[in-house]
C-alpha cells in the first residue's frame, strides 16, 4: 500500500493496483476495493496541472475538496448512479450486519440525499438531515 496515494473518492480506502503509467509520471490506478479506475496524481507537482497563479491553491486539502464537490453535485451522481448504486448497496449490507435492520434509516449528514432515496428504493423508511453552508 502506497501511503503517498491519495484515497478513492467512492469508498475511501487507500488500496490500488497500479494498471499502467503513461509518460513516466502518469499512473492510472484500480481501486482493490470498489474497481474505480483514475489517475493517481498525488505524485504529480500541481504546476504540471494548474497555472501559476492558481499553483498555490492547488495543494491537497483543495484537491481533496475538489473531488469532494465533484461526485456531490446531482448530475454526476446521474451519470454514475451505477457506481453509487454498488456503494449503496454495500453500504446498507454493512448497515444490516451491524443488527441495524428494523426497517428506519436516519442519515445525519446526507448532502443531496442519494443514499436516503436508495434506501427508499430498497423498501426502507429512510429520512435524511444536512446543514446548510
Amino acid at each position: 500500500m502506497n501511503k503517498d496515494f491519495l484515497k478513492c473518492c467512492i469508498c475511501g480506502t487507500r488500496e490500488k493496483v497500479s494498471l499502467f503509467r503513461r509518460i513516466e509520471k502518469y499512473e492510472y490506478v484500480c481501486c482493490k476495493l470498489c474497481g474505480l479506475v483514475f489517475l493517481n496524481i498525488d505524485h504529480i507537482p500541481s504546476e504540471t496541472f494548474y497555472q501559476d497563479s492558481f499553483a498555490s491553491l492547488a495543494n491537497k486539502e483543495d484537491r481533496i475538496k475538489d473531488a469532494i464537490e465533484y461526485w456531490s453535485v446531482p448530475k454526476m451522481y446521474e451519470k454514475h448512479q451505477s457506481v453509487f448504486d454498488v456503494f449503496f448497496h454495500e453500504r446498507l449490507a454493512k448497515i444490516q450486519k451491524a443488527g441495524y435492520d428494523n426497517g428506519l434509516l436516519l442519515d445525519i449528514g446526507c448532502g443531496y440525499g442519494f443514499f436516503v432515496q436508495f434506501c427508499k428504493t430498497q423498501g426502507i423508511k429512510a429520512f435524511g438531515i444536512d446543514i446548510e453552508r
